[in-house]
This record gives C-alpha cells, sequence and structure tokens, in this order.
C-alpha cells in the first residue's frame, strides 16, 4: 500500500491571451481541458490527493462563472483536492474575493482551500498524512512563508509533505528578491518528507527513478507561449515510506508551442525544413518560424508552397520571413536585356567569387535608378 498524489501547479485559469487574438478561445479553453485531464488521470491512477501548489487561477479578479466552473472539474475527483494559493491568485484574507467564491462553489465537496498556516491532517493508507501548506499572502513578497514548518513538533508515524509557491534558489532566477525565494536548505531543515512546490513553469527534478527527492516542480499544466518549451506536465507521486517515493511525470497538456529558426539556401534546406516539422502532433502544435538566407525565385516558390502545406496541418503558425532574393544568372537575364550594362555588370558579380552583398548591393542601386 501507499499514498497516491497527482501534484499539479501554475494553472493560471483565466489568463485572457489578448496578444493572441486568432487563438484566444481555444487557448483559454485549453487550460480548462488540461486540468480536467489531470482529474481524469489521477482518478485512473487512483490517487489519494490532487494537489495544486498555487496560482490555479491567473488573478483575484477571475470571473465567478468561471471559479464555479473549476470547481465543477475538481469534484470529479474522487479522493481530496487541496488547493493551496500561490503569488497570482494570492489569498489576502477573509475579505478576499476570489477565495470567497472558490470555497462557496466548493461547500460540501472534497475540495478544501489550505488558507492558514497550520498543518492540516487528512488520513491515507492507514495513517495520518500531515499537510503543511504555506499559501502566498500577496503577489510579491521578499521572504518565504515556510519557516514555521521546522517549528512543529512532527509524530514520526505520519507522512509530512509540505506544499509552497515560490523560487528556489538555483532552479529559478528571482534578481529581485521578490517571488518568496526558498533555499534548499531551508526547505531541507523544514522536517517534512517532500515538498509539493509551484511557481517557476518548468518540472523538476528528472523524473523516473525512485527515492527521496527533497522537493518536486511540476511546471505548468499546459504551455501558454512559445517561451514554454515544455508540454505541460503534473507529477504522480507514489510514496509507499519515508524513503521510498517514486515519481513519474504525467503530460497533461493538449496543445504544444514550437519555435524554430532556420536559414535557407537551397532547396534542400527547404526539404531538409519540411522533414523536420513532420511530426505526428502538428495539429496540436502552434509553430512560431523564424527564417533567414537567400534564395532564388525557384527556390523562394518552393518555400510558398511548403508555407502553405504546414498552415494547413499545423493548429497555428506564425511566419518570421527575412529571406532575401538570390541574384543569379537567370534572374539578371529575365529582368534586364542582354549586352546592356547592367546586364554585364551583374553577370560579371554573379560569375566572380564576390561577395553575395556586393551582389545585392548593385542589383538594387541599378534597380533604384530605373525609370
Amino acid at each position: 500500500m501507499s499514498v497516491r498524489i497527482m501534484h499539479s501547479a501554475d494553472h493560471h485559469i483565466g489568463i485572457e491571451f489578448r496578444n493572441q487574438p486568432e487563438l484566444r478561445d481555444r487557448l483559454k479553453q485549453e487550460r480548462l481541458d488540461a486540468l480536467r485531464r489531470i482529474v481524469t488521470e489521477a482518478n485512473a491512477r487512483s490517487c489519494d490527493f490532487l494537489v495544486v501548489a498555487g496560482d490555479l487561477f491567473e488573478n483575484i479578479n477571475v470571473p465567478q462563472k468561471l471559479v464555479r466552473e473549476v470547481c465543477d472539474i475538481l469534484r470529479a475527483f474522487s479522493g481530496e483536492v487541496l488547493v493551496v494559493p500561490g503569488n497570482h491568485d494570492y489569498y489576502e484574507g477573509r475579505d478576499s474575493r476570489l477565495w470567497k467564491f472558490f470555497t462557496d462553489a466548493a461547500v460540501g465537496s472534497n475540495i478544501h482551500l489550505l488558507n492558514s498556516h497550520q498543518p492540516e491532517t487528512f488520513h491515507a493508507d492507514g495513517r495520518d498524512v500531515i499537510f503543511y501548506p504555506c499559501y502566498c499572502p500577496s503577489k510579491h513578497g521578499q521572504e518565504h512563508v515556510i519557516s514555521w514548518v521546522a517549528d512543529i513538533l512532527k509524530a514520526a508515524d505520519a507522512l509530512h509533505i509540505g506544499i509552497a509557491h515560490g523560487n528556489v534558489e538555483g532552479l529559478g532566477r528571482d534578481d529581485e528578491g521578490n517571488y518568496f525565494n526558498m533555499r534548499p536548505e531551508e526547505l531541507r531543515a523544514a522536517g517534512v518528507h517532500c515538498w509539493l512546490l509551484g511557481h517557476i513553469h518548468a518540472p523538476s527534478p528528472q523524473p523516473g527513478y525512485v527515492g527521496r527527492d527533497l522537493f518536486f516542480m511540476p511546471g505548468t499544466h499546459t504551455p501558454e507561449h512559445v517561451k514554454r518549451t515544455t508540454e505541460g506536465y503534473a507529477w504522480f507521486i507514489d510514496i509507499a515510506d519515508a524513503d521510498s517515493i517514486r515519481f513519474e511525470r504525467f503530460r497533461s497538456g493538449g496543445i504544444r508551442f514550437l519555435r524554430m529558426e532556420k536559414q535557407l539556401h537551397s532547396l534542400a534546406d527547404i526539404s531538409a525544413l519540411s522533414a523536420a516539422l513532420a511530426h505526428p502532433e502538428q495539429g496540436i502544435t502552434v509553430l512560431d518560424l523564424l527564417l533567414s538566407g537567400r534564395l532564388s525565385n525557384d527556390e523562394i516558390e518552393a518555400l510558398k508552397s511548403l508555407e502553405a502545406e504546414l498552415k494547413s496541418k499545423f493548429l497555428h503558425i506564425s511566419i518570421t520571413s527575412n529571406i532575401i532574393k538570390r541574384i543569379d544568372a537567370g534572374q539578371i537575364a529575365a529582368e534586364f536585356p542582354d549586352r546592356t550594362y547592367p546586364q554585364r555588370l551583374l553577370t560579371r558579380l554573379a560569375d566572380s567569387p564576390v561577395d553575395m552583398q556586393a551582389l545585392q548591393l548593385a542589383y538594387d542601386i541599378i534597380k533604384s535608378m530605373k525609370p
């Protein structure tokens, strides 16, 4: 027997995606769909707890209707749901509008808002499982909120698990110390068996081995823009005893973001680009393509054909192209009469080992002088 936990964080449900209007509705819905996937997977794995370690919501002003929808999703979990406020959805006291909506929507359910800095005891696998919630009281904080955990006397026969939201020194950057920065030695000194953390949008540690790790960071449950190279995850954590923690990363995200930068100078380069983008998840991938290089007229037409093909296959594609038309003998012959001075000059430059920029400059000057 063991205690099974699905650990998630940084859902940011309610983010508006105003800078992505063409995908806005799909991306907003994906935040909810990814949460449903986590609940479904947690039930399939017979988890005892589903823990949200902060930033379930994007901010403290999300609509009441959205809060109710989130609670309806969480109610479908068969175990206990534990939610700790993060720095985006911080708990500012009893008058907190967001968390009043939340507790009203969750009344009579298995959903628990852990909004006090004191141990919360639950039961699973025939023993006490004591959680130490360290919620965020504000969006920014110069000091972490975990110090009280070390002062609590901990029963030897119980399982002790900390939950906190904030930066971890050495794992994420917090140069100005604004995000409840915690040091590994402070997490260790708290005397819990492990920490379930949120805030840093990248998973840690590496998955797939059994041991006792100090803390787990799931990363965001589904990515929101091309700066997120991860695919959206939650942790499945199986605790047989204090020294044997098995953990496995579950992919909860249903949308991928991919940014690719390529220099193109030939048809072979265009073919290689096509091959690099021929993966089975095109239909759920938002592609940001940055292209540069020099191509002939025929090659540019081939690239346009590829771009049209990609737009039909990917969920969405944006292309920033800095492709420069390559000046070659065929283009010179097509644009300038035979034996004219421009034709002879450009042909001579094209046939010599001249810098392509010099050829391009000569071409541009001549074109600008044509009536």
